[in-house]
């Protein structure tokens, strides 16, 4: 697919679209509430994973009917298939390393490792949409990541471990994690956003099954509050800022920005910790959020492009 760059973006429209996936941030930071009184409820994570993209499947049902009708799930084999690659890669993919590089290398240095995914998605920003690769944007995306680091260490960096297996688990769910924005960006220039989005979860809750369903899934109860936290989950944490985040990218954005507004997300879920779960705090953390507000102001300073479809494509 080929684009043409142009200097003439609709301010307002971007600005709309950007606005969507710093929301959609937001809101996946809730995750980890959700996560801890699942835990606490007798969840085990494989149950949880598979909770949270199930209930979001079903919660987007209705809203794909009532919105544009289920006729529109009708949709090319060439969509179909890239829809089917998106499930895989932004959700099985993502999953399994990050798991396989949590019990390496830790909580903390995986979280780490994840920011990566910023750099992977502006290489590929710049390959398949020809996006413009500016000093700020650099910048922006550098004081994201040190803020995010801040935020997740705490100015800690002890427990970090960077060995060869986790530092690549780690970086493959970077990689499968980042996949979501360029697989969304291109799928969102011709079919409806809530369409990629309910495929998205359908196929990453297909593929999610027999990966992280397992046994220990399976023995556990499901009682009324762990279905209802399930579906809280869903609704807040999967179905309501993926319906966000591919609503944005159907917008005149930015891949390469993208993941600078929706690293929000970092914000909210440390404050939550640190207001419900009683986290430590301390000026290092301060700093780190405030760096990661800061890179949302110098990516703003990039200047603004367009992405649209060649002519003779159309």
């Amino acid at each position: 697919m080929h684009h043409d760059i142009e200097q003439t973006e609709p301010n307002k429209t971007a600005k709309r679209g950007y606005s969507f996936i710093l929301i959609a941030g937001l809101f996946w930071g809730t995750t980890g509430l959700f996560i801890e009184q699942l835990t606490r409820a007798g969840a085990s994570n494989s149950l949880i994973s598979v909770l949270r993209v199930g209930t979001a499947l079903i919660l987007m049902l209705p809203i794909v009917w009532k919105s544009c009708g289920l006729a529109a799930l009708r949709i090319p084999r060439k969509t179909l298939l890239m829809c089917v690659a998106m499930g895989f890669c932004s959700q099985t993919v993502f999953n399994i390393c990050y798991t396989a590089a949590v019990n390496s290398v830790g909580v903390a240095t995986s979280a780490v490792l994840l920011y990566a995914s910023l750099f992977f998605v502006c290489i590929f920003s710049r390959i398949i949409f020809k996006e413009i690769i500016t000093a700020h944007k650099i910048l922006g995306i550098t004081v994201n990541i040190v803020g995010c680091v801040l935020t997740v260490t705490g100015g800690d960096f002890s427990a970090l471990s960077f060995v060869w297996f986790g530092t690549i688990m780690g970086l493959g769910a970077a990689l499968g994690g980042g996949s979501i924005v360029i697989f969304g960006k291109i799928l969102t220039d011709d079919t409806h956003p809530y369409v990629i989005t309910f495929y998205n979860l359908l196929f990453g809750f297909i593929f999610l099954l027999p990966f992280l369903a397992g046994p220990g899934a399976g023995s556990i109860a499901l009682s009324g509050r762990i279905i209802l936290l399930g579906f809280a989950m869903g609704l807040a944490s999967a179905c309501i800022p993926e319906v966000l985040f591919m609503t944005g990218l159907s917008h005149p954005v930015e891949a390469s920005k993208v993941n600078v507004f929706a690293s929000m997300e970092i914000i909210l879920a440390s404050l939550i910790g640190i207001f419900a779960f009683h986290e430590f705090i301390n000026a290092w953390k301060l700093v780190g959020m405030a760096l990661v507000l800061c890179s949302i102001l110098i990516i703003n300073l990039s200047p603004a492009i367009s992405i649209k479809r060649d002519a003779s494509e159309a």
